[in-house]
C-alpha cells in the first residue's frame, strides 16, 4: 500500500524538474509552510491523492484505515479525464504525460480493486 509521503515525494520530484518551483518550495518550507507550485500538477494531485484514498491504495488521513469506495473513486476518476479533455491541446508535454500516468495508475487500480 503507497502513503501520501511516496506521492508527496514523486510530486516534489516531479516539480524540481523546474529549478525555480524547486526553490520557491524549498524557501517557504523554510519558513514552516508548504505553498504548491502554480501549476497543472498541484490542480491534479489532491483528486489523485483522494482517488488513492477512495482505491485503498493509502489510508485514509483522518481515520488511518483503508477507506474503499468504488463509486466516489470512480467519479474523481472521471473529473481527472474531464479534465484531459478540456486542456487537449493545451498542456505541455511533460504535463501531458503527468495526466496519462495518473490516469493508467487510477484506472488500473480501479479494473483490479473492482474483480
Amino acid at each position: 500500500m503507497l502513503d501520501l509521503g511516496e506521492i508527496l515525494k514523486y510530486y516534489i520530484v516531479y516539480e524540481k524538474q523546474t529549478i525555480w518551483k524547486w526553490g520557491s518550495i524549498m524557501e517557504e518550507e523554510k519558513k514552516g509552510r508548504f505553498i504548491p507550485p502554480l501549476d497543472i500538477t498541484s490542480l491534479l494531485v489532491p483528486f489523485y491523492t483522494q482517488a488513492l484514498v477512495k482505491l485503498g491504495e493509502i489510508n485514509d488521513p483522518l481515520s488511518k484505515k483503508p477507506d474503499l469506495d468504488l463509486e466516489y473513486a470512480r467519479r474523481l476518476i472521471d473529473l481527472i479525464d474531464l479534465f484531459k479533455e478540456k486542456t487537449k491541446g493545451n498542456l505541455t508535454e511533460e504535463e501531458e504525460n503527468f495526466v496519462e500516468s495518473i490516469l493508467y495508475k487510477l484506472k488500473s487500480t480501479f479494473v483490479e480493486k473492482s474483480k
